[in-house]
């Protein structure tokens, strides 16, 4: 059989059935085709070249190689077009993700052959978001996955100023909500979420002005997104990644929150997302993963300011309601009945009500941030706590707490050796 021709490496499709060439002809001729290639066609020939190099080891063995990454970053330099830059980048990052064994040695080449600086550069300069996405998940993935390298780009280059300034490049774009700009917002609220998971130190330390200055310009860009109507699917992905972040920012942020109007918001974000885990029967799934970080920043929130919690109090048990239990003779604050195993007043669907169901489920995440968000949300008073989610909620919360005796064995195990 001939060698595959351009226009057979351009037609590459992984939903071809069968291929008219096998993957491993494709990529070799790509990359013999590649130093020549009309620049017209680059573009569209590095896309192939990013299909195929999803498909893992030992295809694409020509550029799984120190070479192959070489020839790869040639083209995301200044010299050539957007376009082309964009598809190399995209080449390179599934080249370093799907090369396995392989990975870390090619990482280790295009730090030491510089690829990191230049990455750099290019994020200073004058880019189309379609480029810039490609050049912050690169740099995401080696934040990610190189620990030494979050430091080096952090301290030695300005990496916090210059994603930050990039964020808010996107936030104050009229196209936020359409990709590019959407998927560029939410790769470097994940890239900055992955250098905090590491370094914590590098989103609470406010001890250096210079970085003060990048914490602060990002904590109004995270407000800022906090109030940004979650209206499409665009918008409420970047929700979920900004509230990831919240969880990293320093504990004195939760009053920087409160001071700007995020209660209602944040409130509305965890309703919304706890009333589809519970009605949609999703525990366990997507939605129980989207859940636990609200749940800790609202807990923040109560933690750190009275002013806060009181807001998210009276949306959870409003103070109206509260009133015409105690003029029935009930009083939601005080009352305590182990004998109550069902709360006090939680109809179905209203805010109470999902949160009593998320301190019931299966997911032992969930389980325990919905009972610590409540616990912290009531004032850590336990007897409002039981009257609030009902004894039989309630009771596994207090255990971890050591206000109850909770059984280790069942009475039907305990007296299985009895005679």
């Amino acid at each position: 059989m001939p060698s595959p021709s351009l226009s057979d490496v351009l037609a590459y499709s992984p939903s071809a059935s069968p291929p008219p060439h096998p993957p491993a002809a494709l990529s070799a001729a790509a990359f013999e085709l590649l130093p020549s290639a009309p620049a017209p066609e680059l573009p569209a020939l590095l896309t192939s070249v990013k299909m195929l190099l999803r498909l893992p080891p030992p295809s694409c063995a020509d550029f799984r190689t120190p070479a192959g990454v070489d020839l790869l970053a040639s083209f995301s330099s200044p010299s050539h077009p957007p376009p082309t830059q964009a598809a190399a980048l995209a080449a390179l990052t599934n080249c370093l993700v799907s090369a396995k064994d392989a990975s870390t040695l090619l990482k280790l080449h295009f730090i030491q052959s510089g690829g990191l600086e230049s990455l750099l550069l290019l994020l200073q300069s004058p880019a189309p978001p379609s480029l810039l996405l490609g050049i912050v998940k690169l740099l995401h993935l080696f934040c990610g996955t190189v620990p030494a390298v979050a430091p080096v780009l952090v301290e030695g280059h300005g990496l916090l100023h210059h994603l930050v300034g990039t964020l808010s490049f996107c936030i104050g774009s009229p196209k936020l909500s359409d990709p590019p700009v959407s998927l560029l917002a939410a790769e470097i609220l994940q890239a900055l979420f992955s250098v905090a998971h590491a370094h914590p130190r590098y989103l609470t330390d406010r001890s250096d002005q210079s970085r003060f200055s990048q914490l602060t310009q990002l904590g109004l860009l995270l407000v800022r997104l906090v109030h940004v109507p979650p209206s499409t699917p665009a918008l409420h992905s970047l929700h979920l990644h900004a509230i990831n972040l919240l969880m990293s920012m320093p504990p004195a942020f939760s009053g920087f929150l409160v001071l700007n109007g995020c209660v209602p918001p944040l409130a509305s974000h965890l309703f919304l997302s706890a009333t589809a885990a519970v009605v949609e029967k999703s525990l366990g799934g997507a939605e129980a993963v989207r859940l636990v970080p609200v749940l800790t920043v609202c807990k923040a929130v109560c933690d750190a300011h009275p002013a806060g919690r009181g807001q998210l109090k009276e949306l959870v048990f409003p103070g109206a309601r509260d009133e015409e239990l105690r003029a029935a003779g009930e009083d939601p604050s005080r009352s305590v009945d182990r004998n109550r195993i069902a709360p006090l007043d939680a109809p179905e669907l209203s805010f109470r009500w999902v949160l009593i169901r998320l301190m019931m489920s299966v997911d032992t995440a969930v389980k325990r941030s919905a009972s610590e968000f409540l616990w912290a949300l009531l004032g850590g008073d336990a007897n409002e706590f039981v009257a609030r989610a009902g004894f039989g909620s309630a009771v596994h919360f207090l255990g971890i707490k050591g206000l109850v005796d909770v059984p280790k064995e069942s009475t039907t195990r305990a007296g299985a050796g009895r005679k």
